[in-house]
Order: C-alpha cells, then structure tokens, then sequence
C-alpha cells in the first residue's frame, strides 16, 4: 500500500513538472528562430536531410553550421532528425517542441 501511494504521489508530481514546463515553454513553441538557430539550423544546408542514411545523418552531425560550437554533432544530428520527420522543412514549432520535450 505505502509503495502505490509513492508511485501516486511521484505521478502527481511529474504531471504538474510537466504542466509547468509548458506553461512556461508553450507560448514560445510558435516564436520565430532566434540567435544561434540561423546559423545552426536555417543557414547549414546539410541539416536538411531528405533520407534517413547514415552519411546524411553523419554529414549533418559533423557540419559546422557556427564555427563558435564545432563540438554540438548531438544537436546538430537532431535537427536533421526534426528537419526529416517535420516533412523536409524547418518547422519552428516541431523544432521547439522537440527541446521542451
């Protein structure tokens, strides 16, 4: 009985971290690319993957969209990712919703 009520309890407090992350998140979702993203996003064509293989993806994880941070191959991977499964278009919405997550 005790170990429900703390998985209850953990449950409860996971919903309201979530609820609150994107109360404070949501009303960027729609918001335009801002500082680094243009560089980093927008301006690196090779982000803009048109097939799930693995030198698109290796391409995209080691260009250098912003010379000031040559060693992000994670983020830069996923916005190749968010690029190919938002149907080929840098979609700001599906881009921020994929950091709140």
């Amino acid at each position: 009985m005790r170990v429900m009520n703390h998985r209850l309890i953990l449950l409860f407090l996971l919903a309201v971290l979530g609820v609150g992350v994107f109360g404070v998140y949501g009303p960027g979702l729609e918001g335009p690319f801002v500082f680094d993203d243009h560089p980093n996003i927008v301006g690196n064509q090779l982000v803009a993957v048109d097939a799930l293989d693995g030198e698109n993806l290796r391409d995209a994880a080691f260009s250098l969209g912003n010379r000031h941070y040559p060693d992000r191959g994670l983020a830069r991977l996923s916005f190749a990712l968010n690029y190919y499964f938002a149907g080929e278009r840098f979609d700001r919405f599906a881009f921020k919703l994929t950091n709140v997550v």
